[in-house]
């Protein structure tokens, strides 16, 4: 619910008069799940993510089974965990 500061280190501002806008797009049955610090899991189905914000946008494309490591500059699809 606090999209302004789940990106705020992305972009990298905190100015209010900034434009922050987040969508996600998956099947219904898909489920995100937090494995650990940064990493995101996706399964049931693919998943979308687009944020436009004023800085710059980002547009994620993360397949079933693959994981979002969003730890750097910009969020990247990377293999899960081996663990999980």
């Amino acid at each position: 619910t606090n999209l302004r500061g789940m990106f705020e280190e992305q972009f990298g501002s905190r100015n209010a008069n900034e434009t922050l806008t987040a969508a996600l797009d998956a099947p219904l049955d898909t489920t995100l799940t937090f494995l650990e610090n940064d990493i995101i899991k996706v399964t049931g189905g693919d998943a979308s993510i687009v944020v436009d914000a004023t800085d710059g946008d980002i547009n994620v494309q993360i397949a079933n089974g693959l994981c979002l490591d969003d730890s750097g500059d910009e969020p990247v699809v990377v293999s899960c965990p081996s663990a999980n």
